[in-house]
């Protein structure tokens, strides 16, 4: 049951990661190639926990992607910010 409970939580974390991700690389939040490792890492993860209702048993090495993602992604907030000028539109 425990497990199950934690698949159907990674397949909503997918899901929304997913959808956060490419609205960081359609408005160019952050640097696009970040953004597309977190649209990367969450379709993995959302595939994973897929295969896990189907009965397919995976390896913690799918989480990866999006650890990582979770690491630098603070990170660069932190440290450079945001691009919040428009789209043509370099910040100094």
């Amino acid at each position: 049951m425990g497990c199950m409970v934690f698949s159907l939580a990674m397949l909503a974390l997918g899901i929304g990661g997913t959808t956060l991700c490419v609205s960081l690389y359609k408005w160019r939040v952050i640097p696009r190639i970040i953004s597309i490792f977190g649209i990367l890492g969450y379709i993995i993860l959302f595939s994973k926990s897929v295969a896990d209702f189907l009965g397919y048993d995976g390896s913690f090495a799918f989480f990866l992607p999006v650890a990582l993602f979770e690491l630098i992604f603070p990170v660069w907030l932190i440290v450079r910010g945001t691009n919040t000028a428009p789209p043509g539109i370099q910040k100094p």
